[in-house]
C-alpha cells in the first residue's frame, strides 16, 4: 500500500486520484482520463474535496493507494502566498455543499463551450479545485464550471510533483483504517445542515449561508442552536486535545518515543499548521463578531464561544511546538534530573 508523502506536499496543491472502485474506473473511460477524483491541500495532511459525502475536508494520513501510479499532485508554476491562500479560503467556504452527480455529467458538454452555469449551489470536485482558483484570480481550465479531474494535467499553469506517494509503513496502514472523527465531523455538519433546510425550507448548503438567513428570520435562531448543540458539533475539537495530548503539552511532547532530529521536524510541521489555523480561526471570529454586533442572535454568541476555544487550544498547540523546537521545557527538564 502507497500514501501521499507530505514531504513533498505544498499548500495549494491540486491532488489528483485513482482507485480500483467501479465508479473510480467509470468516470475514467467517460472522462477518457487517468483519474477520478481532484482535491485541494489546503494545510499539513488535510485536503478538501467534494464527493457523495458533499464537500467535506480529509486527512492524507487516512488515504491509501493500491499503487504508485493512483495519484500525482500538481502545483502551481510560479505560486503566489496570496493567491493559493484565497484559494483555499473559497474552498473552505463550500464545506457542506451537496455534490451533484447530474451538475458533473454535464461537464461533457459544456467543458468546451464559453457558457457559463447559473448558479446550482452545488458542487463536484474538479469544480471546486477549479473555482477555488478561479475565486483567487487564476482560473487554470477553460471553463470552471464543467471540467473533468484531468483537464488540470493539460494547463502550462500547473507542473507535477515527483514522487508525490511513498510506502506506507503498518503503523501508517493500521491508522488509515482506524475510526476517523474528521469523518464523524462531515457527517454532523451535513446533519446539521440537512436539519436546517427541513426547518427552513430553504436551499441553505453551507455555514457562509446561514447569517443571512437568520438574520431575516431571527425567529428560528433558538431552534437552530439546538441543532447544532444536539449533532455534537461543537465539541469536536476536544477529541484531539484527548486523543494527541503531546500536541498541546511540550512534556508529553518530549516523551514521544522517536529520535530528537524526527521530533524537531514534527515540531516544525506542528508549529506551521497550528499557526496557519490560528490566523483562520482568528479571521472567523473577527467575521462572526461583526455579525454578532450587527444581529446580537444566540447563534452568532455560539460561534464566537467555540471560536474563541479554538484559538486558545491552537495558542496552546503553539506554544508546545514552539518549546519542543527550541529543545527547552523547565517541567521535563526537572523530571529528567531527578532520574539521573
Amino acid at each position: 500500500m502507497f500514501i501521499l508523502d507530505v514531504d513533498h506536499l505544498r499548500v495549494g496543491d491540486i491532488i489528483l486520484t485513482a482507485d480500483q472502485t467501479l465508479l473510480s474506473k467509470g468516470v475514467r473511460v467517460a472522462t477518457g482520463g487517468s483519474f477520478s477524483h481532484a482535491m485541494l491541500y489546503v494545510s499539513d495532511h488535510s485536503y478538501i474535496h467534494s464527493d457523495g459525502d458533499g464537500v467535506h475536508s480529509g486527512n492524507t494520513q487516512r488515504r491509501l493507494f493500491s499503487a504508485l501510479g493512483d495519484a500525482a499532485v500538481l502545483r502551481l508554476r510560479n505560486p503566489d502566498a496570496s493567491t493559493v491562500e484565497r484559494a483555499c479560503a473559497y474552498a473552505r467556504t463550500q464545506v457542506g455543499k451537496q455534490y451533484s452527480k447530474t451538475e458533473a455529467l454535464r461537464s461533457k458538454k459544456f467543458r468546451d463551450a464559453a457558457e457559463q452555469r447559473e448558479d446550482s449551489n452545488r458542487q463536484f470536485c474538479s469544480r471546486l479545485v477549479a473555482q477555488a482558483y478561479s475565486f483567487a484570480g487564476l482560473p487554470l481550465v477553460s471553463n470552471v464550471d464543467y471540467c473533468y479531474p484531468g483537464d488540470f494535467l493539460h494547463t502550462t499553469l500547473l507542473q507535477p510533483v515527483a514522487a508525490p506517494l511513498r510506502q506506507a509503513r503498518a503503523a501508517e496502514i493500521e491508522f488509515a483504517q482506524s475510526e476517523s472523527p474528521i469523518d464523524r465531523q462531515t457527517r454532523a455538519t451535513n446533519f446539521i445542515l440537512d436539519e436546517v433546510r427541513k426547518l427552513s425550507g430553504r436551499d441553505i448548503q453551507t455555514f457562509e449561508q446561514l447569517p443571512d438567513f437568520l438574520i431575516l428570520n431571527p425567529e428560528h435562531d433558538a431552534a437552530v442552536c439546538e441543532i447544532v448543540k444536539g449533532s455534537g458539533y461543537l465539541n469536536f475539537w476536544r477529541e484531539d486535545v484527548l486523543r494527541n495530548p503531546w500536541r498541546y503539552d511540550p512534556v508529553e511532547f518530549r516523551k514521544l518515543p522517536m529520535p530528537s532530529g524526527e521530533r524537531e521536524r514534527v515540531a516544525q510541521q506542528e508549529l506551521r499548521a497550528a499557526e496557519q489555523q490560528l490566523r483562520q480561526f482568528t479571521l472567523v471570529y473577527g467575521q462572526y463578531m461583526l455579525l454578532w454586533q450587527r444581529a446580537n442572535l444566540n447563534y452568532f454568541a455560539m460561534k464566537l464561544l467555540l471560536y474563541m476555544s479554538l484559538m486558545d487550544v491552537t495558542k496552546q498547540r503553539i506554544a508546545a511546538a514552539q518549546q519542543v523546537i527550541d529543545g527547552w521545557t523547565t517541567p521535563f527538564s526537572a523530571t529528567e534530573s531527578k532520574g539521573g
